[in-house]
This record gives structure tokens, C-alpha cells and sequence, in this order.
């Protein structure tokens, strides 16, 4: 009786607001059920009356809002819900007032996705084909596009039984759409109708629907509740306009259009859309207009002051490149060969900066596909490593730089059974880089580290070891701390693929001899070079030490040196605290560093003589130890705890002895 007196006094008009609420909260709490409130409705939803029959409708779907969800419709009969969809349906088919308060409630029983097949293609049919959607207000359009929505991403299989019928329905419900709102959400579901349905001569339909709004032009207010920015609408929009191939007909045309604009944001997003779109519209949908699309990107690329519009125009070119250099193509596109034809001479040319643009160019097509990339190398390396050697240190350093770039895209070359492109070119790279390195100027070693780091995987032989032992001179004898970290980075990416022989007689000896050589400091004048050079030969022995045959040669060398020079403790203790903490989490490396390392450094250390005495010495130590402890397994740090508490008992008992003695002599 409670649910007939609350529908009557609100479906009447006396002012019971709260009744939604309340009849919610009866059937949430299972004092009450959705059937019994759609009885107590029964004679007001079926009223002559239209406003009645409106109040009526708008209650059942005020409560549905409130309690729907999968769990509360799976508490009805399937056939009932059945039913009530049907219900809804039927007040679409009927005056225009009741659609809004019809539609309510089916978008709360769309959204609570728990209805059944037949339900879903009833309420696409009926919405679709009975209601005028632009002719409704802003928020009952926004309930038709959420309902679409819902339908096209979980019950997609459903509706594209609907085929031409569904789509033309979305065209029509979209179409002349205005309020940011409802877009974003139409710009959502629209890939998904492109993507799943077979559009036919609806293509350009769909395709056209959406597009008049390209550009996108929306500043919002600065009070506006909503948080619906620019970038959301351009975003959303870019992937309605690139989400299937055969929107490429008509996106391109458009894009080119709005390349040719004089507005910065309408060139910005042509460009942007076809960076999102050249991968997805192939080889067939580009390619009848690539000469307009290369020179249009070109312009930008090379004659653009704004940054950002030569970056879009670089990520165009590359997703145009990797539209039309298919795998299936083992040819050059047309593409490659446009952008060699134009952009070689200027690589030639005396004009230095052009070289810059037109390089940042090929290499986006080189990055693009590997097709591409084996033209472009092959035709532009040897042209700029040629050029190194001819010009000054402040040109030379830019086209090493850039030879660097294309040797780091080579080395994402992914062909099957085809050599890193930079192969063939590998003599003419290694004489370039053996002579920058071993030369005087500073300005190209940064780069020639750079592009050695990329190509040493290359080498092998006596190429390689040549090649090392360049860079070991480097990070010996610079004192520009970038550059012996770039030495040591190359070398840590080349040590294990070389033979601990070769390293012991080619690397370690000068290591060996720059270590000596800060340790003697026999001309004060360069005592700070030679610090600083032997700083880098600690470092490049750690690194070296990663190879397990060379690493018990720098430790024992260390520690021989330490026991014989007393006078070197602190650098060779800080020197063996590197090569420590570098070769620690080697579990190969444990066995050396519990049997060898730490107890020599506590017989040093711990004792009645100590070697190692000072406080710097004793915290490098204390340091190893630590690590060492830290690194090795549970058994052999309680072995580590045992050898210190051993040495400090016999050093202590030394010590006592040593007291006693001195008392008897005295007595």
C-alpha cells in the first residue's frame, strides 16, 4: 500500500519529489520489489492521459537509475525484464514527450549490462529508428550516444547482425551534433562502428559525419564545469578520421587541404592526423597521392621555424613511410626514392644547414621500415662520413653526430636473414673512428663514442681490439669526465665479447701503467692529470673485471700492490672498492671475493702490525667488507661473520701478549 501512495502522490502532481528515492531504497533494502511498484504504476502508465502516462514513465525510470545494475536485473524473470524493455520501447513509438523519460530508464537498463541479446537489438532497432535524436535536448542526447556506446563495445556481435541498417541509424543520430559532451562520447564508439562493421556504400557517410569538424575549434569557458579540453575533442576526432583503411580516400584529400592553411593549429592537426593515419591507410590508400603528401611534409620539414611543426611534419613522414614500405615489398618505394632524389643534394651540398633537416628526415624514413632503411643508408653514410674528414671540428662534430644516428637506427634492422645495414661501410667507419679517436680533437670524440658504441658489434679481430684500445686511451687520458663515461659505457657493451687473453695483453697493461702512474706522481705539476687518469683506469678495470678470467688478475694485481706499497693504501683500497661493487652481483665472483678479498684486508687490517692503519684505508675496507657481506648467500655471509670475530680475538690476544711481555721486561 506504501509504494501505491507514493506513485499516486507523485504521478498526481502533490509534491512527493523524495519518491524515487524512497521506492529505490525499499527495493535496494527487499522491502519492496520492482515488480510490485510497476503494479502500483499499472493504471498510470497505461492512461489516455499523455502527461500522465509521462509522470508515470519518468518515476519507473527515476527508480531504475537508482537500483540498476547487472545484479538487481538478474533479480527479475528474464522474460520480465524482457518485457519492460518492450514496454520502453513502445513509448518510443508514441508521442515525442514520452521519449525522453522512455529513454531514461533503457539507458539505465543498457548500462547496467546485464540484458539479453534480444533485448539489446530491440532497443538499438527501436531508439535508432523511432526517435529523432538531434531534436532532443543536450542531456537526452547524451543518453542515446552512451547507450551506443555501451552497445558497440560489449555487445558488438549483437548489432552487427543489424549490418547497413545500425549504421545508418548512427549517421543520422550524430549527424549536426554540436555540444563537446555528446562528441566526446560519439567520437569514442565511432572507430569501433569503422573498425567492426562493414561500412559499404556507407563509408563515406560515416566518414563525412564526422569530418566537418575537422579542424577542431574549441576553447572552453574559462567557469566551465565540465573537464572537457581541446585536446580531448582533436584526439578523439583524429581517431575517427584514421580508424580504418578505407577512410583514406576521403582523409587524405582533406589532410593535404588543410596543409596548405595559414592557420598554425589547422596545419598542426593535418599533420598529426596523418602521422595517426599513414600506418593504418597502406600502401593502396596513400600512395595515389604521395608526390602531394612528400612535398607538402617536405616544405614543413625543411622551411618550418616552429619546432613543433617540423616534429609533426617528421611523424608524418615516417608513418606515410611505414604505410607504403609493406614487408610483402622487398622494393624501395616510391616514397624512399622521392626523398633521395631531394634531399641528397642537400647532403652534398655546401650548404651546412640543410644537412641537419634533411638528415632528420631520412632518418624518420629509415626508421620507418627496414626496406627503407637499407636505401637510405646505403646512399647517405658514406656521403657524410666522406665529409667528416673534409671538414672543420665544430661541422665535423655535427655529421659525426649524425652518422651516429643513422648507425643507432641500423641497429633496430629487423630482417630475417639480412645484415645490419651499416655493414658494408664498416672499414670506412673503423678508419674514421681510429682516427678521431687517436687525434686531438676533443669536439668529435663525444659523437665517434657515440657511433662506435653502435657499430662495435660489427667488429671482430684485430678491428675490434684496434678499436678498444682507442677507446681505453681516451678514458685514460681525458680529463672530461662525459667523454670517459662514454669510453666506459663502450667498453662495457664490447668487454664479454672479447677474449680474456686479448683483454689481459692489449687493455689491462696500460690500465695497470695509469694506475702506477697517479700512484708515483712524480712531477707535481701533473699530479692532477695523472689523478684524474688513473681515476679512469680504476673505473675501466672495474669494468673489465666483469670478464671472470681477467678478474683474479686485476684483484690479485691490486692487492700485491697494496701488500708491497704500504704507502698507496688509500688509493688501492678505493681502487679495490670499485672493482668490488662492480663485480658483486656476479655470483661467479663470490668465491674470489670471500676467499681471496676479504681475508687478505682483515690480515692487513686486523693485526698486531696493522698495514692498513689509517681511517680512509680502514672505511674502504669496512666498505667491501660490507658489500661483500651484503652479496653472497646466507652460508657465506655467517663465514664472513666468523673469519672478522676470529681475526679480532687473535688480534686482541696479540696484543695481550704483547702488553704482558713489555710488563716482564720493565720488572
Amino acid at each position: 500500500m506504501a509504494e501505491l501512495e507514493l506513485c499516486k502522490e507523485y504521478v498526481e502532481g502533490n509534491s512527493r519529489p523524495e519518491a524515487p528515492l524512497l521506492l529505490a531504497k525499499g527495493i535496494k533494502s527487499r522491502k519492496s520489489d520492482l515488480l510490485t511498484v510497476i503494479e502500483s504504476l499499472g493504471v498510470y502508465l497505461t492512461s489516455t492521459v499523455t502527461k500522465t502516462r509521462c509522470r508515470a514513465t519518468e518515476l519507473l525510470s527515476d527508480i531504475l537509475c537508482n537500483v540498476c545494475s547487472p545484479m538487481v536485473i538478474n533479480v527479475l524473470p528474464l522474460e520480465d525484464v524482457h518485457y519492460l524493455v518492450t514496454f520502453y520501447c513502445a513509448r518510443l513509438c508514441e508521442r515525442t514527450e514520452l521519449h525522453p523519460p522512455a529513454l531514461k530508464g533503457l539507458h539505465a537498463m543498457v548500462c547496467a549490462q546485464g540484458l539479453s541479446e534480444d533485448s539489446i537489438t530491440t532497443i538499438s532497432q527501436t531508439v535508432l529508428r523511432e526517435v529523432h535524436v538531434q531534436s532532443m535536448g543536450q542531456a537526452v542526447r547524451l543518453m542515446v550516444f552512451e547507450m551506443l556506446q555501451v552497445v558497440l563495445f560489449q555487445y558488438t556481435a549483437v548489432v552487427k547482425r543489424l549490418s547497413s541498417e545500425f549504421i545508418l541509424g548512427i549517421i543520422k543520430a550524430v549527424d549536426g551534433e554540436k555540444d563537446p559532451r555528446n562528441l566526446t562520447v560519439v567520437f569514442s564508439f565511432i572507430p569501433v562502428l569503422a573498425q567492426h562493421f562493414e561500412l559499404g556504400a556507407l563509408t563515406e557517410d560515416l566518414f563525412e559525419v564526422v569530418a566537418c569538424y575537422f579542424p577542431i575549434d574549441f576553447v572552453p569557458p574559462p567557469d566551465d564545469p565540465f573537464p572537457i579540453t581541446q585536446d580531448d575533442l582533436i584526439g578523439g576526432l583524429r581517431r575517427c578520421l584514421t580508424a580504418t583503411p578505407s577512410f583514406a580516400q576521403y582523409c587524405v584529400p582533406l589532410v593535404l587541404e588543410k596543409m596548405t592553411s595559414d592557420l598554425h593549429s589547422a596545419k598542426m592537426d593535418a599533420l598529426l592526423t596523418l602521422a595517426a593515419g599513414g600506418s593504418v591507410f597502406g600502401e593502396v590508400g596513400l600512395m595515389a597521392h604521395i608526390e602531394q603528401l612528400w612535398a607538402c611534409v617536405r616544405k614543413e620539414a625543411l622551411g618550418s621555424h616552429d619546432k613543433a611543426i617540423q616534429f609533426a611534419a617528421l611523424e608524418a613522414v615516417k608513418s606515410i613511410t611505414k604505410g607504403v614500405c609493406t614487408p610483402l615489398s622487398p622494393r624501395p618505394s616510391q616514397l624512399v626514392a622521392l626523398c633521395l632524389r631531394d634531399l641528397k643534394r642537400n647532403i652534398a651540398g655546401s650548404e651546412l644547414k640543410l644537412v641537419v633537416p634533411s638528415c632528420q628526415l631520412l632518418l624518420a624514413v629509415a626508421m620507418a621500415a627496414d626496406p627503407a632503411c637499407v636505401q637510405v643508408v646505403r646512399e647517405v653514410v658514406p656521403t657524410l662520413v666522406q665529409r667528416v674528414s673534409q671538414s672543420q671540428p665544430a661541422q665535423g662534430k655535427l655529421l659525426m653526430e649524425l652518422v651516429a644516428n643513422f648507425a643507432a637506427v641500423s641497429l633496430k634492422f629487423t630482417v630475417d636473414d639480412v645484415t645490419n645495414p651499416m655493414e658494408p661501410y664498416k672499414d670506412l667507419l673503423l678508419h674514421s673512428l681510429l682516427s678521431t679517436l687517436g687525434g686531438d680533437q676533443l669536439e668529435l670524440m663525444g659523437p665517434a663514442l657515440r657511433l662506435g658504441k653502435c657499430v662495435v658489434s660489427m667488429l671482430s679481430g684485430n678491428d675490434l681490439v684496434s678499436f678498444l684500445q682507442s677507446v681505453c686511451n681516451v678514458a685514460t687520458s681525458t680529463s672530461d669526465l662525459q667523454l670517459r663515461m662514454e669510453a666506459h659505457s663502450v667498453l662495457a657493451s664490447s668487454v664479454q665479447r672479447l677474449d680474456p687473453d686479448v683483454i689481459m695483453t692489449t687493455l689491462l697493461s696500460p690500465l695497470l701503467t695509469a694506475v702506477m702512474a697517479h700512484i708515483i706522481g712524480t712531477h707535481p705539476p701533473q699530479r692532477q692529470e695523472c689523478k684524474l687518469s688513473g681515476d679512469g683506469a680504476v673505473s675501466l678495470l672495474a669494468v673489465l673485471s666483469r670478464q671472470q678470467g681477467v678478474r683474479i688478475t686485476v684483484v690479485s694485481g691490486l692487492l700485491a700492490t697494496l701488500e708491497e706499497s704500504p704507502q698507496t693504501a688509500v688509493y688501492m683500497c678505493s681502487a679495490l672498492r670499485v672493482v668490488v661493487e662492480e663485480v658483486c652481483d656476479d655470483p661467479t665472483s663470490h668465491p674470489l671475493l670471500c676467499d681471496l678479498v676479504v681475508p687478505k684486508l682483515l690480515q692487513l687490517t686486523i693485526c698486531a702490525n696493522p698495514l692498513l692503519a689509517g681511517e680512509e684505508a680502514i672505511n674502504h675496507v669496512a666498505s667491501i667488507v660490507r658489500t661483500v657481506t651484503r652479496a653472497v648467500d646466507s652460508s657465506s655471509s655467517r663465514g664472513l661473520m666468523d673469519l672478522i670475530v676470529t681475526h679480532l680475538t687473535s688480534s686482541s690476544s696479540s696484543s695481550s701478549s704483547s702488553s704482558s711481555s713489555s710488563s716482564s721486561s720493565s720488572s
